[in-house]
């Protein structure tokens, strides 16, 4: 009568773990592809050294002005520290902008609130903070619901609008993502069909499709004299497509 005797696990072997191994597998795995990897490191090793050196070594870092761009054989990189404010907040009233950066730190807090806070006031505390971030840091920015000073819409902008763009439609479209996954597995067929036309629509048409429509088709659709803020618009179509 055989005994089975099972054998103790044995490591992989050598010549198949590790960087070298990598790079044999998967760039000098056979002769197309390791002639294509010997073209590509020849290209980049005579085009990376002077690209570097004019992006960043002869490079014009100080000056507020185009003239301060005094060496031709190197990037310009003037503007960008005379116009960054602009990059960053676009044109939010400068006295103001410690509404933009308090929302940031907000921004911050709450994604770490999960990880700091302890474990039975994570939902109780935690998710509703998630969840009423987006419509605080909107009245903020506002300025109307906390009596400071109105600041419209139009003036939003920069990087930081981008943040609070994408981390605000993530945040509503989460649990709006449930609601249309619950649908879709409804034994209703309305509302099963209707959740499955509204899943494929928005998961096949091109995002700047939907910005086009929100923007610009959308509004022939409201009685007239009703007008609603662009960016209310975009924000709108950015929470339906994450979903």
């Amino acid at each position: 009568m055989r005994v089975f005797k099972p054998q103790e696990a044995q490591p992989a072997p050598e010549e198949t773990m590790g960087v070298a191994a990598w790079i044999r597998a998967n760039l000098f795995s056979n002769v197309p592809n390791s002639i294509a990897t010997i073209v590509i490191l020849g290209l980049l090793a005579s085009v990376l050294p002077g690209l570097i050196d004019w992006l960043f070594i002869q490079a014009n870092w100080s000056g507020n002005t185009q003239a301060d761009c005094t060496n031709d054989n190197g990037a310009c990189w003037v503007f960008v520290s005379a116009w960054m404010q602009q990059f960053l907040y676009g044109s939010y009233p400068i006295e103001e902008l410690w509404r933009v950066n308090t929302g940031l730190v907000a921004l911050i807090l709450v994604i770490a609130a999960p990880y700091a806070l302890p474990k039975h006031l994570r939902n109780t505390v935690g998710v509703p903070l998630f969840l009423a971030y987006p419509f605080i840091c909107a009245a903020l920015l506002d300025g109307r619901l906390f009596g400071l000073e109105f600041v419209s819409t139009d003036y939003w902008g920069g990087f930081s609008l981008n943040i609070f763009l994408a981390a605000a439609s993530i945040i509503i479209a989460f649990p709006l993502s449930f609601l249309w996954a619950l649908g879709r597995r409804s034994d209703m067929p309305f509302i099963r069909s209707v959740c499955v036309v509204l899943i494929e629509f928005f998961r096949g048409v091109p995002v700047l499709a939907l910005f086009f429509m929100g923007s610009v088709m959308l509004p022939l659709f409201f009685p007239e004299g009703t007008n609603v803020d662009k960016l209310l618009r975009v924000w709108i179509v950015l929470i339906l497509f994450m979903s």
